[in-house]
C-alpha cells in the first residue's frame, strides 16, 4: 500500500461530507463543487476523495471493503491507519496520523490528535486534506457535533460516540480555524445549529447552492 502525498492541485471551493444527522434524508448528488467524503459518506454521495479514519470502521462496516473497491478509478480512496487487515484488499493509498494543533506540516500526514489528548477526528483530518489539496473555500456538510440527539445520518455504527469524545472533536477544530484564517482559507459550516463555534455558519440550503 502506497503513501499518498497530496499537492495543491485544486483551487476554489470544495465540500467535506461528514456523518451528522443534519444530512439525514438530504439528497446531495450531484454537488456543484468537488468534495471530500468522510468515512461512510460515500453511501450518500461519491466524492473524488474519500477519507477513512474511524477506528474499527471496517469491523463495524465489513461490507465497506467491497463498496469502496467499486469506486471509479478516477477517484481517490485514502485511509489514515494501517491497523485493519482488511484494508489491504482495497489497494488504496494511506496517510499517517499526527498529533498537532492546526494543520499537519508533515507531507504524508494529517492532523488526528491534539497534543496530549486522544481526540482522533476524521473530519478534522479531512479539513487538513482540503487545505493540502489547495482549496480556498471549504464548506462543511454534516459537521453537527451535537451532544443531544442522533449522532449520524446513518445507523451503521454499533459503537456509539460519547459526550467526552464529541467535546474533544470540537476542540480540535479551534486550531484549524485559526490557521485557516491566517492562510486565507474560508471555512463555512452548513448547519446553523452545529455545536462547533469556530466557523461561520450558513444554512444547508445556501451551502448546496455554493455558499
Amino acid at each position: 500500500m502506497d503513501v499518498f502525498i497530496p499537492t495543491k492541485q485544486h483551487r476554489g471551493t470544495c465540500y467535506i461530507v461528514g456523518g451528522g444527522p443534519s444530512l439525514k434524508g438530504v439528497e446531495l448528488s450531484p454537488l456543484p463543487f468537488p468534495s471530500i467524503g468522510v468515512n461512510l459518506s460515500y453511501r450518500k454521495v461519491i466524492s473524488p476523495y474519500q477519507l477513512i479514519g474511524d477506528q474499527e470502521f471496517f469491523r463495524q462496516v465489513p461490507e465497506a471493503v467491497l463498496e469502496l473497491k467499486s469506486f471509479p478509478k478516477t477517484h481517490r480512496v485514502c485511509v489514515i491507519s494501517l491497523s485493519w487487515p482488511s484494508i489491504h484488499a482495497l489497494k488504496c493509498k494511506y496517510m499517517r496520523k499526527e498529533r498537532c494543533i492546526g494543520f499537519s506540516k508533515t507531507p504524508d500526514s494529517l492532523c488526528w490528535h491534539l497534543p496530549g489528548i486522544d481526540s482522533g477526528n476524521t473530519g478534522a483530518a479531512a479539513v487538513n486534506l482540503a487545505q493540502r489539496l489547495g482549496f480556498e473555500k471549504i464548506i462543511l456538510l454534516g459537521f453537527d457535533m451535537n451532544i443531544i440527539g442522533e449522532k449520524n445520518w446513518h445507523d451503521a455504527y454499533s459503537n456509539k460516540t460519547s459526550v467526552e469524545k464529541i467535546n474533544k472533536h470540537i476542540l480540535q477544530f479551534e486550531g484549524l480555524a485559526k490557521e485557516a484564517k491566517i492562510l486565507g482559507i474560508k471555512i463555512l459550516n452548513a448547519n446553523v445549529d452545529s455545536a462547533i463555534p469556530y466557523f461561520e455558519k450558513i444554512s444547508l440550503k445556501e451551502a448546496l447552492k455554493g455558499g
